[in-house]
């Protein structure tokens, strides 16, 4: 797979690592943050895929199907990731709106203790 130019893939993966790095660090809401910031970019590279492939799809372009198709695909894979990682958001928001007897009462499955804290320190 190529890379891109300018640096574009770099700064992406760049901003991958460092969510995931501040995620693995914290608790529960550090790893809240980063399904945010996930479904937050899933939602923004299929924006960005569909666009492209609208623009290129335009008869000027002079992109053909081969390219163009592949890219929409994207979109709408990209959009189903978004709307996958939008339900851990709704199960952790849930989670966190729970309280200690409202979880022990529950069939859920929760964190360790450590995880919950408000500093999410290990």
């Amino acid at each position: 797979m190529a890379t891109a130019s300018g640096g574009a893939a770099e700064k992406l993966i760049d901003g991958a690592n460092q969510v995931h790095a501040e995620a693995s660090s914290g608790g529960v809401h550090a790893k809240h943050g980063a399904v945010k910031a996930f479904t937050e970019g899933a939602l923004r590279c299929s924006q960005t895929s569909e666009m492209m492939a609208r623009a290129m799809s335009e008869p000027a372009a002079n992109y053909g199907p081969e390219i163009t198709e592949p890219l929409a695909k994207a979109g709408n894979y990209f959009r189903a990731a978004a709307l996958a990682l939008g339900e851990a958001d709704t199960a952790i928001t849930t989670l966190l709106a729970m309280s200690v007897g409202e979880l022990a009462r529950s069939a859920r499955q929760a964190p360790h203790h450590s995880e919950l804290s408000e500093s999410g320190s290990h």
